[in-house]
């Protein structure tokens, strides 16, 4: 799988100013700046066995009264054991 599908969460009473603190927390840094949405991304290993070591890459979109977090792996990945997900719960946990 080539990391079709990103991992989304909305993110309630937060904006995405304090969402990208959060994810600089976690070695996240801004990779495009733009006012309608913050990129941000976070090195890693190409080739690792846990997913909060690969390259990855979040998307911090305004959205109503909060925040939605797309990420997704920077890189090819050739199979997803769930760990993405639990990532995305771990950083949108982190930024409420």
């Amino acid at each position: 799988m080539f990391n079709a599908h990103p991992a989304v969460r909305h993110l309630d009473d937060v904006t995405p100013q304090e969402a990208s603190d959060a994810l600089r927390r976690f070695g996240f840094h801004d990779h495009e700046p733009d006012p309608k949405r913050y990129v941000m991304k976070k090195p890693g290993l190409r080739f690792a066995l846990r997913s909060h070591q690969r390259p990855m890459e979040a998307t911090l979109l305004p959205s109503g009264e909060g925040t939605q977090l797309v990420l997704r792996y920077d890189v090819f990945v050739a199979f997803d054991t769930g760990d993405l997900e639990e990532h995305a719960d771990r950083l949108a946990r982190a930024a409420t």
